[in-house]
């Protein structure tokens, strides 16, 4: 559309978008529209609220009601209200009428911020729709690099772009999305405003390819822009002069060194290239540190662990903290049941000097400290004894690992009503199942809570092994501190070892 200048342009601009995917769309996949779509134009943040909740509710039912009749894919970029907070959001409608996902702007710009108040999106997406990978960034976000570093390492075909970007080089806007589709090796599509057909600023809606090629440019004129693609085109580049072409982005992540450029950064472990079997450190390096604790982890990584366990438990105001045992009694100078506690009362006692004197200072970490400290770092076995009111505890977790982009380095581990809670709020977290764990009925629990991983006790047999790598499940054990013991049980299928003695451990699996 034209960039409208009143408010009497706004509502036209409304009404164009949809009468065009009313009567225009019938032959098209996927209609991507511009930023802001619902209140082009508007920057008087009590004035948008005034028209969303006039107009928002037919605009989207419109909007619906044509992807299903056209049998079009719909994104569409809009201000929305989720209570009292308001967003910059691009809504996925599928061709079925569905809405699929909302994406919330992450890096808001100056304005929004500040004049307009919107809120912040915390949350990377990426879905797949009739085979086809689709992330999202919106307008000031084509300028964060790293951003579509950790968007490429989703593995997107597509990634749209609703804009504004009304002040910015038209020249430059063409460079960047080439730029940024070659490095994402994905499709990118960018739909703005026209800002008048003389101006050089702004406008310039594009499609470009994984070559970094511009293969539909709007420029500043305006209408419905159309152009055929195959979504799943890679870019092939040879690995180097003379061999064999690969991906792009294979090659690109096959030689990264990220130790260089992020530092102690939250991508620095490519889960990726971790391989079985594993050791995964028990409460951490919990031979030679206070268990539980944030040195017993960072000592587990120095060590080289592929994974760490921990435990964790809700004081009575509600705080999660990481604890083995119901109360603080063997592991702190206090008294009493963690439930019992408040986060002030415990965090009063000293959790190292149970171990030696050389440990007195250490308290007993929260969960947001253990991800703040290791999120990205290693793979993370998370206990759940106690999912919390309403699942809390694991909805806290699925938050966490959203805002640290480590979904794929950490599971939920823990019996039938942890399980149920993690399936439905954090069904994208894997699940090792913990219920049954010295029967065959094990296996019976983890195919019912759709269990990606179980762990078996020591007295494991060899048939539970068996039937559980039919099942296609990642076996873990609790637990081996002895090199022949663990040997063993590699032998007969484990996975992963839990183990006390992670340095130990480490050392006898990288040189067996």
């Amino acid at each position: 559309p034209e960039y409208p200048k009143n408010y009497e342009q706004t509502l036209k601009v409304i009404s164009q978008i949809k009468q065009m995917a009313e009567e225009e769309i019938s032959d098209i996949d996927l209609l991507v529209l511009p930023e802001y779509s619902n209140c082009a134009g508007m920057s008087d943040m009590e004035e948008i609220k005034s028209h969303i909740e006039k107009h928002n509710e037919d605009y989207l039912f419109t909007l619906i009601s044509a992807a299903k009749n056209n049998h079009t894919h719909i994104a569409v970029n809009m201000v929305i209200r989720e209570d009292s907070d308001y967003f910059n959001a691009t809504v996925f409608i599928t061709n079925q009428g569905e809405i699929k996902a909302i994406y919330k702007k992450t890096h808001l710009a100056y304005p929004e911020k500040y004049s307009m108040g919107l809120k912040e999106g915390n949350e990377a997406i990426i879905i797949e729709v009739d085979k086809v990978r689709y992330s999202f960034a919106t307008c000031f976000e084509l300028y964060f690099s790293e951003y579509f570093e950790y968007l490429a390492s989703l593995t997107p075909d597509i990634i749209l772009v609703p804009s504004y970007q009304r002040s910015e080089d038209s020249r430059v806007l063409e460079i960047q999305v080439n730029q940024r589709a070659l490095d994402c090796e994905c499709f990118i599509i960018r739909a703005s405003y026209s800002m008048g057909e003389e101006s050089q600023k702004g406008g310039f809606s594009q499609i470009s390819s994984p070559e970094g090629m511009a293969i539909l440019k709007a420029e500043q004129k305006t209408g419905l822009f159309v152009t055929d693609l195959n979504p799943v085109q890679k870019r092939l580049r040879p690995l180097a002069h003379g061999l064999a072409k690969l991906s792009s982005r294979e090659i690109i992540e096959s030689f990264r060194r990220p130790e260089l450029y992020r530092q102690g950064g939250h991508l620095v472990r490519n889960i990726h290239q971790y391989t079985y079997p594993r050791i995964c450190a028990h409460r951490g390096f919990s031979h030679a540190c206070p268990e539980n604790t944030i040195p017993a982890f960072l000592a587990a990584i120095a060590a080289g662990a592929d994974e760490i366990e921990f435990d964790l438990r809700v004081t009575k105001d509600g705080h999660i903290v990481v604890c083995h045992d119901v109360s603080i009694d063997r592991t702190t100078t206090g008294k009493g049941n963690i439930a019992d506690l408040t986060l002030d009362e415990i965090r009063k006692e000293d959790a190292g000097v149970y171990l030696s004197e050389e440990w007195k200072g250490v308290r007993m970490p929260t969960l947001d400290e253990v991800f703040e400290s290791c999120a990205g770092l290693i793979m993370m076995n998370i206990h759940i004894y106690d999912p919390g009111e309403d699942g809390s505890v694991v909805k806290k977790i699925s938050e966490l690992s959203k805002l640290y982009h480590v979904d794929h380095m950490i599971y939920l581990a823990g019996e039938k009503k942890v399980l149920e809670y993690s399936l439905r709020y954090a069904p994208h977290l894997e699940r090792a199942c913990l219920e049954a764990q010295q029967s065959e009925e094990i296996l019976y629990y983890a195919k019912l809570y759709q269990c990606q991983r179980l762990q078996f006790f020591r007295n494991v047999s060899d048939d539970m092994i068996r039937k559980a790598k039919e099942l296609g499940m990642i076996c873990n054990l609790f637990y081996a501190d002895d090199e022949i013991e663990a040997e063993e049980y590699i032998r007969r299928g484990i996975d992963t070892i839990l183990t006390n003695k992670a340095s130990k451990m480490v050392w006898f699996l990288k040189n067996k």
